[in-house]
């Protein structure tokens, strides 16, 4: 019984009829498609030229009459024969005898759609001989048709017999023609070789006088050049022996010269150093007149120094004695003007008391404003540290959140690419089983490649999607530090700006008070003068604390309005990017249903193919016995006579060997095919076998 697939459209909801409607025309463009690109039928062979080479040879391929081909000859060859057609095979060298195949693909459409089984022959041509008919061979040798009995593509048998014999004969006959014509170029080939030896032997003796003729004048020209040579040296020693007394007198000159040369640089040299002498002496001179000079300022100059040094002892000691006695009399002076001062200070005491009373007032005073000014500071800064923490607790959970997000986005994809995964292993189990079935072979790699491609794109959709989520917390995170900052910078800020404050008006009291105490025996129109400028100094700080404190609240407002709006903006953004990955969520949710449903339509599809094939296998393989009991016919046309022969073939899509073993006048071909996407098949005479039996029977 069949298995079969069922698929419930319900539940996917309303995009059901729209998928169903796509499965029904994706499976009626695979049948169409299946039913018109039958494969192709292949024709392969050797191809040869008796006692000859395959030089200028041609092989023309014909299609309904029209030329299609026409290549050089080779040895082996292979060609794709369009089902439904008539082609002609011509086989063709200049000189030789030419052979004509003829081949007709016109089978049936459903058979034709799961293939034909490779056809190989043997083409052989002879030498054209003078005096024998070949005009028969202007007719096909073979022809090859579709056999309704074997079910398959076949030597047309009742023309193959009608000619047969007649090529037969004629070949014996050029055969015969051709070792007559061998024997007489042999014999010919002898004649001409014996003239050769003698024509060879009068040469040689020719030589031999000619050689002696050579070395006697060889001889002589050797005499005659050995007495022009020692001329020639006698003459070559003469020149030297003049040469040498040349260079010799040549190198007295010059010798001379040298020594000349060396007396001036002396001379000169000598001179040198006698001026640097007198300027070593000069520079002597001179620099013991500058120390003897320095040394007669340096004493002028300690001279001086200590009458200086005299003079201010002298000074400091009548200074010292005028000093005193001014002491004595600012002393008695004090004396009588802190009598006058000590009812001046009592008065004063009372005013100094409530002077104090009043500033400790407004010092209080100050320091409660400020207490308050930076309790207002510190509760900003509690809020403002609070409402961090609060964004920081947000930003954590939704770290979690993304990141559960992320990882159950990608828990679903890697549940995906191994669904992908075990559908692609079983697509490759199934290519294997089918890979004669090239059609759909084509189909499932069609499929593979689309599928890999819709992973890739969900990879990188799925990567786009990270890389945005990471761009858009980044982002988030530099512009919270760049809040931060701004932030921290503020407050320090403040900070300074409190420190300042407080420091101006350290420094400002300390001055006051010390001004106070400078002008504490100064009249009271001073004092009163002092206490209108401090009270003034007051008030202005005052109203300058309360403007700064104004200042301040103000900013927090400002700043706490920005963060909120800062926060719905976010907020906003989060709740579009939620939506967005909502919407692509559902449109991969929708596709990934869309593909599964072609998936299921394809397997189902398979399947019913592969039921279909397995019923056709069982009468083919009946079929393919009568096939077997005609294979002897063909070999009395295409075989060879060897023991045993291992060839190699080279094709753009496959590698075949082939072994032939003939036995008892007995003929069997076997066959090992690797394909270029990794298959290996074998066969016997035309059947796949077994790679054990293969190996066990061609050792």
């Amino acid at each position: 019984m069949r298995n079969q697939t069922y698929i419930n459209f319900a539940k996917f909801g309303p995009s059901a009829i729209f998928i169903k409607a796509l499965l029904l025309l994706t499976t009626l463009f695979f049948v169409v498609y299946c039913h018109a690109q039958a494969p192709p039928y292949i024709v392969h062979g050797k191809f040869n030229i008796e006692k000859g080479n395959l030089d200028d040879s041609k092989i023309i391929v014909k299609k309904n009459g029209q030329q299609i081909k026409n290549i050089s000859g080779q040895k082996s060859f292979e060609f794709e024969l369009d089902i439904g057609y008539k082609y002609e095979l011509i086989f063709q060298k200049q000189g030789y005898v030419t052979k004509r195949i003829e081949v007709n693909t016109n089978a049936p459409a459903e058979r034709a759609e799961y293939g034909f089984q490779p056809f190989e022959f043997q083409v052989r041509l002879f030498k054209q001989m003078e005096g024998v008919n070949t005009i028969v061979f202007n007719q096909p040798v073979a022809k090859l048709g579709y056999n309704s009995e074997l079910d398959d593509i076949d030597y047309d048998t009742d023309y193959t017999k009608s000619v047969l014999t007649q090529f037969q004969e004629i070949e014996e006959q050029l055969k015969e023609k051709m070792e007559q014509e061998e024997e007489e170029q042999n014999r010919a080939e002898a004649e001409a070789e014996a003239k050769r030896k003698a024509e060879e032997e009068a040469g040689k003796k020719a030589e031999a006088e000619a050689l002696a003729a050579a070395e006697a004048a060889k001889k002589k020209a050797e005499a005659e050049a050995e007495a022009k040579r020692k001329a020639e040296e006698e003459a070559r020693k003469k020149a030297e022996a003049e040469a040498e007394a040349k260079r010799k007198a040549e190198e007295e000159a010059s010798k001379k010269a040298e020594a000349e040369v060396e007396a001036k640089r002396k001379t000169e040299e000598e001179a040198k150093r006698k001026a640097e002498a007198e300027a070593n002496a000069a520079e002597k001179a001179k620099q013991q007149t500058e120390a003897e000079a320095r040394k007669k300022a340096e004493a002028e100059v300690k001279a001086i120094e200590e009458a200086r040094k005299k003079a201010e002892a002298e000074t400091n000691k009548q200074a010292t004695a005028e000093a005193k006695a001014q002491a004595q009399a600012d002393e008695e002076a004090r004396k009588r003007a802190e009598a006058d001062a000590s009812a001046e200070a009592k008065r004063l005491a009372v005013q100094q008391a409530e002077e104090e009373a009043r500033r400790k007032a407004e010092a209080k005073a100050s320091a409660e404003e400020q207490k308050k000014a930076a309790a207002a500071v510190k509760a900003e800064e509690d809020a403002r540290t609070k409402a961090e923490a609060q964004a920081k607790l947000e930003e954590e959970a939704r770290k979690k959140a993304e990141a559960k997000a992320e990882g159950d986005a990608r828990k679903e994809s890697e549940a995906q690419a191994k669904l992908e995964e075990e559908a692609r292993k079983k697509a490759e189990a199934k290519l294997v089983e089918e890979e004669r079935k090239k059609a759909a072979m084509q189909a499932l790699t069609e499929k593979k490649a689309a599928n890999e491609a819709a992973a890739a794109a969900s990879e990188e959709e799925r990567k786009r999607k990270n890389a945005e989520a990471k761009i858009a917390l980044e982002e988030r995170r530099k512009a919270e530090e760049q809040a931060k900052v701004e932030a921290e910078a503020k407050k320090k800020a403040a900070a300074q700006a409190l420190a300042e404050k407080r420091a101006a008006e350290e420094l400002s009291a300390k001055a006051a008070e010390e001004d106070r105490k400078r002008k504490l025996a100064k009249a009271q129109a001073e004092l009163e003068a002092k206490r209108a400028a401090e009270a003034q100094a007051a008030a202005e700080a005052k109203a300058k604390r309360k403007a700064q404190g104004a200042a301040a609240a103000e900013e927090i407002r400002r700043q706490r309005a920005e963060a909120e709006a800062e926060e719905r903006r976010k907020a906003e953004e989060k709740a579009q990017l939620h939506s967005e990955m909502e919407k692509k969520h559902q449109a991969s949710m929708e596709e990934e249903a869309r593909k599964k449903a072609e998936l299921f339509a394809q397997a189902e599809q398979r399947q019913r193919d592969k039921e279909k094939a397995r019923e056709e296998y069982a009468e083919r393989k009946r079929k393919e016995l009568e096939r077997l009991r005609r294979q002897n016919f063909r070999k009395e046309l295409t075989s060879s006579e060897y023991d045993r022969t291992e060839e190699f073939l080279e094709f753009p899509n496959k590698k075949i060997t082939k072994i032939t073993i003939t036995q008892n006048q007995t003929q069997t071909v076997y066959k090992k095919v690797e394909h270029r996407w990794g298959g290996v098949f074998y066969f016997k005479s035309e059947v796949s076998i077994a790679r054990s039996v293969f190996d066990l029977e061609t050792k």
